[in-house]
């Protein structure tokens, strides 16, 4: 399983361009995807196997004959996109993903979440993770039998 982890901060051109950290580069590949977060205001880069095992799982779930769950898959994967690293180890995120995923902003930190890479303004995550111990998180998820 690749493991994505760490924290890099990066700024986006003004033709939406990012850089994307080689660390994170080797393992998403030359080719990823690029969509939405599932909740949170955020983007996030899956490399092709776990964007497969993603939407396999969603369309297990999700009934053909669900209307609420049909338009979800609708508006999910109308909204993400394929990315190709250039030359210079860039992305480009269209426009209209960078304002409905909140990274309509110069300075973006990319994060790593064990699956994939969340790409949020650094605004955003500065305040996500202001005043929060990671203790206090995990008691949180362990009382809920999560872990």
């Amino acid at each position: 399983m690749q493991e994505f982890v760490g924290e890099f901060e990066h700024n986006i051109d003004e033709k939406g361009r990012l850089i994307i950290p080689v660390k994170f580069r080797c393992l998403l590949g030359e080719r990823f995807y690029l969509s939405m977060s599932l909740n949170e205001t955020c983007l996030c880069a899956y490399p092709p196997n776990e964007w497969e095992r993603l939407s396999n799982e969603l369309l297990r779930k999700i009934h053909p004959l669900d209307k609420e769950g049909q338009k979800f898959l609708r508006i999910f994967t109308s909204s993400a996109t394929i990315c190709d690293i250039d030359k210079q180890g860039r992305i480009i995120i269209p426009s209209i993903l960078r304002e409905k995923g909140g990274v309509n902003t110069k300075n973006l930190t990319l994060v790593g979440a064990l699956t994939h890479v969340e790409v949020w303004s650094t605004e955003a995550w500065k305040t996500l993770n202001k005043g929060v111990q990671l203790s206090t998180l995990a008691q949180e998820i362990y009382k809920k039998g999560n872990v």
